[in-house]
């Protein structure tokens, strides 16, 4: 009887040595994934403000404005900039764009670090041209030269000084009486700041000078904006912005991020002019403030006026602005800052609303979109009180330079159908906002995935969205970082986009395959689309009634997922819904997505036709907090159970996990996950003597 004891307990553990070595994927290590980490990415997370854990960059999927990267799900994420966040070197490689100010090989200057054009800034000012934009063959020297102030015949130079550098801008201290010049660098700006620390003792200048050079182009104004423009061509490639000014007045209530200088609505003037002339084959720029607003008693220090160059994108799909009811012709393209609610006093009600448009080309047109949603960075709150916020998509073309409250274009001159914007009545999404919030996080509004979809397949639908408080007689306004902010690219909006490949994974009857044995498998090659499939039946998990698991293996050349087995790889358990508002995406075994639809009237989503399978939601208390689940059964009564096991923190998505398998008698096999939600045990009702344990290597 001992003996026999012995022999069982040797059994036992031989049963179980067997299918854990069965389970070790030894007869393919030379396979794997068309394309693998160290060839198209790189483990860190480069970049990615919005995701977390260990994503990984697909380096060969940049654009000049996008970063894509792979989640261990196998999905892609692609974050849409406003602005370039990449250039291409010599070598024709997408390289990050670097802002920060260094040592030029000039000693007497300092220029950015890496972009496809140059910004050069002398180390002093004396007068002269003190910043240099090289671009191919294009060149803009230019600088403050001099003011014209009343009571002086002549005009007053700018005085020597030496610049303090702070990572992408320089500041040159007193050039003029209490006069501080300050230039920060963006990815496709150089951004000018006149701040006045005091009142000047002899008053404000009439007028501001820049002595400007060019070579390569030539100057041509459109209502507010002067323009730079290739003399073939014709084409605009930089434009001087209208300039605003802004004093320190800071309204009761006014809270904003202390790492953002914010500028609140109150304190902003639009009443300054901007025109040039040629003298002797000179060019000048003249900026003339309002001296009403400049000499105003209630002006508090420092006050600053805010010229800026930007250099026009080549892409038209990419711009913000702000438009307002109270300044219904002013432009908003250049504003650091995005507004959504409404400023009212005793002088002015104003309404502010904010347009976004972003360039979606990095998306494959073949893709499955899964997620789409808007960030924006709070910068600042006019008060606390809480407003909706809400999205709508724009249904008419605009220009972020032209476009204003009556005006979606001034070139030609086009206006709104409905003077503040011409939007469908449809709310995309909505997103109370209250009080300021830490930069640590962003609001995000979730945008259709049809409409990403239509984007993508039709860019010429793209007219971007508007965003309006849903309250705009709330005497409240939010505000948020614009791409204009020159940040280097930290917390300016970002459409974040979640896709799938278009690639046909698994096996399926529906499909043609070429196929041809291998030792412990088969290897299938989709004919369609050329899909490499190789499966391994490693073992049988038996359980009551006839009811078991036959665990496979399954590879598919053209899958990014990251299992525990490896790039390309999945296996029996191994699946997974991905959960949407009106449709779940169910993947088995073998790779393949289904796809199922939510039905009102059952109340279940429904698979594809032909298939006969339906998904059923669940819950229950647990501990006082609800769990979900979600209940796939075909039409034999035969289920697969899965529990949302977290909002996936690199996708944005909701994921479920399998639970069990349970068949009509109520006969089951179990699945259980560590910590990071990998399948690591696999157990049938047979009892202890049959658990399997997976081992991650």
């Amino acid at each position: 009887m001992k003996n026999t004891h012995i022999f069982r307990k040797w059994l036992i553990g031989l049963v179980v040595f067997t299918l854990t070595i069965a389970y070790i994927p030894l007869t393919n290590f030379i396979v794997h994934a068309e394309t693998n980490q160290s060839e198209k990415g790189t483990n860190k997370d480069t970049g990615g403000k919005v995701g977390r854990g260990n994503r990984i960059e697909q380096t060969d999927l940049r654009t000049a404005d996008s970063k894509t990267f792979l989640n261990n799900d196998g999905t892609y994420t692609s974050e849409i900039s406003q602005t370039p966040i990449h250039y291409k070197d010599k070598n024709g490689e997408w390289k990050d764009i670097d802002n920060k100010l260094v040592d030029s090989p000039n000693q007497n200057k300092v220029e950015n670090k890496s972009n496809d054009f140059s910004v050069k800034l002398d180390k002093s000012v004396d007068g002269d041209a003190t910043v240099s934009i090289e671009d191919k063959d294009k060149i803009i020297d230019f600088g403050l030269n001099s003011v014209k102030e009343t009571n002086k015949p002549k005009e007053t130079k700018v005085q020597n000084s030496k610049g303090i550098v702070e990572d992408n801008s320089i500041t040159y201290p007193k050039v003029l009486e209490g006069v501080n010049l300050k230039y920060s660098l963006g990815s496709d700006r150089v951004k000018e700041d006149i701040i006045y620390q005091e009142k000047p003792e002899n008053g404000f200048p009439e007028k501001y000078t820049y002595k400007i050079d060019l070579k390569g182009l030539e100057v041509k104004q459109e209502n507010k904006e002067i323009y730079l423009i290739d003399p073939k061509s014709k084409e605009k490639l930089y434009y001087i912005d209208a300039p605003l000014m802004y004093d320190s007045f800071i309204p009761q209530g006014y809270k904003s991020n202390k790492e953002i200088k914010s500028i609140p609505e109150e304190a902003i003037s639009y009443e300054i002019s901007m025109d040039y002339e040629e003298i002797n084959g000179q060019l000048y720029l003249h900026i003339k403030p309002n001296q009403d607003w400049l000499n105003d008693k209630k002006r508090i220090y420092p006050l600053t006026i805010d010229p800026t160059i930007v250099r026009i994108n080549s892409s038209q799909n990419v711009e913000d602005t702000n438009i307002r009811s109270n300044f219904p012709t002013q432009t908003g393209g250049n504003d650091t800052e995005l507004g959504v609610g409404l400023y009212k006093d005793t002088k002015q009600t104003n309404v502010i609303r904010s347009l976004l448009k972003f360039n979606v080309s990095s998306i494959p047109k073949n893709s499955e979109i899964m997620k789409a949603d808007l960030n924006l960075w709070m910068s600042a709150v006019s008060n606390d009180t809480p407003i909706n916020i809400s999205a709508y998509q724009l249904s008419n073309s605009w220009d972020e330079n032209q476009a204003s409250w009556n005006y979606s274009k001034t070139s030609p001159l086009t206006s709104w159908s409905v003077k503040g914007g011409d939007y469908t009545s449809t709310v995309l999404s909505s997103m109370e906002v209250g009080n300021q919030i830490d930069l640590a996080y962003s609001q995000k509004w979730d945008i259709p995935v049809g409409l990403i979809n239509k984007w993508v397949t039709n860019p010429s639908t793209n007219n971007g969205i508007i965003l309006k408080s849903n309250s705009e007689s709330k005497n409240t306004y939010k505000k948020f970082i614009s791409s204009e902010y020159p940040i280097d690219g930290q917390y300016q909006p970002l459409l974040v986009i979640t896709y799938k490949t278009g690639a046909r994974l698994g096996i399926e009857d529906y499909w043609e395959y070429d196929s041809h044995p291998l030792v412990g498998g088969t290897s299938y090659t989709n004919l369609t689309t050329g899909n490499n499939v190789i499966q391994y039946e490693d073992f049988t998990l038996p359980s009551r009634g006839g009811f078991g698991l036959d665990f496979n293996r399954t590879y598919n050349s053209k899958s990014q997922e990251n299992s525990i087995f490896g790039y390309g790889w999945t296996a029996t358990g191994l699946e997974n819904l991905y959960v949407g508002s009106n449709n779940i995406d169910y993947t088995d075994e073998d790779g393949t997505t289904h796809k199922f639809t939510y039905d009102d009237a059952s109340a279940l989503y429904k698979s594809e036709a032909g298939k006969y399978l339906t998904i059923k939601k669940s819950s229950e208390s647990i501990n006082n907090k609800y769990v979900y689940y979600y209940e796939l059964q075909d039409k034999y009564g035969n289920k697969k159970v899965f529990k949302i096991d977290e909002f996936n923190n690199d996708t944005d998505l909701t994921l479920a996990t399998l639970q069990y398998w349970e068949d009509r008698h109520g006969n089951r096999i179990n699945f259980e996950y560590n910590s990071k939600h990998q399948l690591i045990k696999i157990t049938s009702d047979l009892g202890n003597g049959l658990v399997l344990f997976l081992i991650i290597i």
